[in-house]
């Protein structure tokens, strides 16, 4: 799971919705970790949402593009190197310009809104320790407390409770 613990979390803030339950695939295909190397994560969130996350360890640096996508009624996000140890990336927007229900066509015409988006870039493991060091200093709550810790520890425990298993797992608050 590593970095896919952070990938959870970031899609629960992104969707306002708490993940309600997993289905997990969790492997050591390639290295000889005592942990998994490949894991694979479908979950549905409190609001209904899908979700997928996956997480591979065997694959080269340079072939792991770190892609975000997020598809909503409204549109889709697509993010390429937004999410790791390094500042930068690129994201962009594909938005309808009004809500126009479902085409049984389909037709792809390009109709949306294409929107770069482009925040500042922030070294996120340089944030979190400044954030953490500030909360201590001025003996303050941290921006994220520990109980939001314990939560995604806890999705974290269901999907390898998921993939043991070998079927889904509720996650319960």
């Amino acid at each position: 799971m590593d970095m896919g613990s952070h990938c959870i979390d970031l899609i629960e803030f992104l969707a306002g919705s708490q993940v309600a339950e997993v289905s997990c695939f969790a492997s050591t295909l390639t290295h000889s970790y005592k942990a998994e190397d490949t894991a694979t994560v479908l979950f549905k969130l409190a609001n209904g949402a899908h979700g997928i996350v996956d997480n591979h360890f065997n694959i080269p640096d340079a072939a792991s593009k770190n892609i975000l996508e997020i598809y909503g009624t409204r549109g889709s996000v697509l993010c390429r190197g937004t999410v790791g140890q390094a500042p930068g990336g690129e994201a962009t927007a594909y938005l309808e310009r009004e809500a126009k229900g479902y085409d049984a066509k389909q037709q792809r015409a390009d109709q949306s809104v294409v929107e770069e988006i482009k925040p500042e870039p922030v070294n996120m493991y340089r944030a979190e320790v400044e954030a953490f060091s500030d909360a201590i200093e001025k003996n303050a709550e941290p921006p994220i407390g520990g109980e939001h810790g314990l939560w995604n520890l806890k999705v974290c425990l269901a999907c390898y409770d998921s993939a043991r298993k070998k079927k889904a797992v509720t996650v319960r608050p």
